[in-house]
């Protein structure tokens, strides 16, 4: 099939690496594909780098046509990102590289459903999350408004025009289904932020002392920074010869005041981040994976990448309720510890279920195993293509 597909997050991004390009290398070995991506601006100055990735694609197959991403101003950024996107597509459209569009998130569906209009392809709307509900949950749209009209108006229309949908959660399936009047003939695969289980692997030796790591962004305003340093405060406390390390691109500086106002050693928490190819390595000398995030409506269709890592490297997890199907999985596999609230209580008893599951000798076999069957990439690949031929052989 030829698949022009659509992404707001650029290669040259570690998302765009792990959740775009991991899956379209593999995918270009049965199908001609195009790629518009959106690059931030550092990356698209990057030449080397840019220059670096031209090649890689090049060599794989696949066709990329990378744009600068614009966000300011706000909205006139937005409309010039989706206008570039979509001359893009009816440049693709046009020159016959298209049976159908993989539109990755909300903007680029908006396209993809422009481009359906104006061309007939039909296109996979690939979710990634439920885009307005986390707006609101985030303050950066009111409830109730004329743009929160027009938004929800535009993604109820998404919905209904898509050919076929990802989710990447089983627990947001449902509220797609009612919501948006979605019909029960169309499609909805489930395909979570997977991960690569070649190069995510459990060390062949545990480190000594106990390494407890949070990584990605934790300043995004979905994570629950109060809620990590809580955690840590008492794993510094209860367990002097533990360390901490967070592994993010934030600002290091805003994450030790936060750090720092708990009342937490700062001298036990390393904070940095690696380059991409670093990760595996990282993974290998920590104990156990720490992510906390708000819940709720707009969280149900959200599955952190981070989680499959830290399965896949053998490291259990702590989490909270309410982020798509993580305390599923943790619970389906005896694979990680809930922590119920943000109290030092809540925290102290979720490390002592820590310390009792760590010394189950099957531990990272069984988080191995849950990676392998819920995030291997290779599942991810094969409903792709699955999709595709699906899609593509209704248009045909």
């Amino acid at each position: 099939m030829k698949v022009l597909y659509l992404s707001q997050t650029g290669l040259l991004e570690p998302l765009g690496r792990s959740q775009v390009w991991a899956y379209l290398e593999a995918l270009a070995a049965e199908h001609e594909i195009t790629i518009v991506t959106l690059e931030k601006q550092k990356d698209f100055e990057n030449t080397g780098e840019m220059a670096a990735w031209g090649e890689r694609c090049a060599a794989a197959g696949v066709r990329w046509q990378p744009r600068r991403y614009r966000n300011r101003p706000r909205l006139v950024g937005a409309a010039l990102n989706l206008l570039g996107m979509f001359w893009c597509g009816v440049v693709a459209v046009a020159d016959r590289r298209a049976d159908l569009v993989h539109a990755r998130s909300y903007l680029p569906a908006f396209v993809a459903m422009a481009l359906r209009l104006a061309g007939g392809k039909p296109y996979i709307f690939d979710t990634r999350a439920l885009w307005v509900d986390e707006l609101i949950a985030a303050g950066r749209l009111r409830p109730k408004g004329p743009l929160t009209g027009l938004l929800r108006w535009l993604e109820r229309r998404c919905y209904r025009n898509a050919a076929a949908i990802v989710s990447l959660t089983e627990a947001a399936v449902p509220h797609m289904r009612e919501t948006h009047g979605i019909d029960p003939h169309v499609d909805i695969a489930v395909v979570p932020t997977c991960v690569d289980i070649v190069r995510f692997r459990p060390p062949d030796a545990a480190p000594g002392a106990p390494v407890f790591g949070s990584v990605g962004t934790v300043l995004s305003g979905w994570f629950l920074l109060d809620w990590l340093t809580t955690f840590l405060k008492v794993v510094t406390g209860r367990r002097p010869e533990a360390a901490a390390r967070i592994v993010t691109r934030d600002d290091p500086e805003a994450i030790g005041a936060a750090l720092r106002s708990a009342g937490i050693d700062q001298a036990r928490i390393s904070i940095g981040g690696v380059a991409p190819d670093e990760a595996p390595a990282v993974m290998a000398g920590l104990t156990a994976g720490v992510m906390f995030f708000e819940s709720g409506l707009a969280k149900r269709a959200s599955c952190p990448t981070r989680m499959g890592e830290f399965l896949a490297s053998g490291l259990p997890v702590v989490a909270n309720e309410g982020i798509g199907d993580v305390a599923g999985v943790i619970r389906k596999y005896d694979v990680g510890v809930i922590m119920t609230e943000n109290s030092p209580e809540a925290a102290a008893a979720a490390l002592d279920a820590l310390d009792a599951l760590l010394r189950d000798p099957e531990l990272a076999a069984r988080c191995r195993r849950a990676a392998e069957e819920q995030f291997a990439l290779a599942r991810g690949v094969e409903t792709y293509d699955w999709l595709y031929r699906e899609v593509g052989g209704k248009r045909r």
